[in-house]
């Protein structure tokens, strides 16, 4: 069920969206053609806001070169929606990296993407992660270090852009 979690815990300014304990259903199958290839299939069915029902299904592949993993996927829903997305994934000097970008066309709702139910039009992020070590490689010291930047365009013409950072010390 969505944003139910099963130990009844809330906070003192929880809020609920209106699809709050929508229920939900997924399942993915990946099947590995060579070494270097894999293929994925994946499906979900949810309920929506409205007391409807929609479905998901998606389609890629997934493989790599040299020292960087690559992934590309395309995905069909419920009302005509299409999306196309790419993404590659390694490390450069030290830190691990993400970048994926995405198109949709049609009513498709990205939840993982927008954290809405807010049809999309493109949606592109980048993820950094790497560890600072301030007195040398050989100190016990270490700082882990994450940004993320995320940029998307929503059907309507709204745009959203946000960048966060995070560092934690043990």
């Amino acid at each position: 069920q969505k944003d139910v979690n099963l130990l009844g815990v809330s906070g003192p300014f929880d809020s609920r969206p209106d699809d709050y304990g929508a229920w939900r259903a997924s399942g993915s199958l990946e099947y590995g053609i060579s070494t270097g290839l894999t293929a994925q299939l994946a499906g979900s069915w949810f309920q929506t806001a409205t007391g409807g029902s929609s479905w998901l299904g998606t389609a890629g592949i997934r493989t790599g070169l040299g020292g960087t993993a690559l992934r590309a996927d395309i995905g069909i829903q419920k009302g005509g929606g299409k999306t196309a997305q790419l993404g590659i994934g390694g490390q450069l000097f030290g830190a691990s990296y993400t970048v994926t970008h995405a198109e949709y066309s049609g009513s498709f709702i990205d939840e993982v993407r927008a954290f809405s139910s807010d049809f999309l039009d493109r949606a592109s992020e980048v993820n950094l992660n790497a560890t600072i070590r301030p007195g040398g490689e050989d100190s016990p010291f270490y700082i882990p270090v994450s940004f993320r930047a995320r940029r998307l365009e929503f059907a309507s013409g709204r745009r959203q852009t946000e960048a966060t950072a995070r560092a934690s010390a043990p």
